[in-house]
């Protein structure tokens, strides 16, 4: 099994974060591309977003968030 590594987001890992992004979903509106979605959320939770990586190379990126109720 290959190694990697989950930390926080840094701004380094922006581009290939944006490339996991458009693979994954192609088809995205603007408002949730990288450009738009990434700052939003690191101006609100920012500890919430992880990546994971496999040396300088983004291979998963989290954005998780809490609003408050479980479930």
């Amino acid at each position: 099994m290959a190694e990697f590594h989950i930390a926080p987001y840094s701004s380094k890992y922006f581009e290939g974060v944006k490339t996991l992004g458009q693979q994954a979903f192609p088809d995205d509106p603007p408002r949730s591309q990288a450009e738009a979605a990434i700052p939003a959320k690191l101006a609100m939770q920012p500890e919430l977003s992880l990546i994971a990586s496999d040396g300088n190379r983004a291979i998963g990126s989290i954005m998780a968030c809490y609003d408050g109720h479980r479930g």
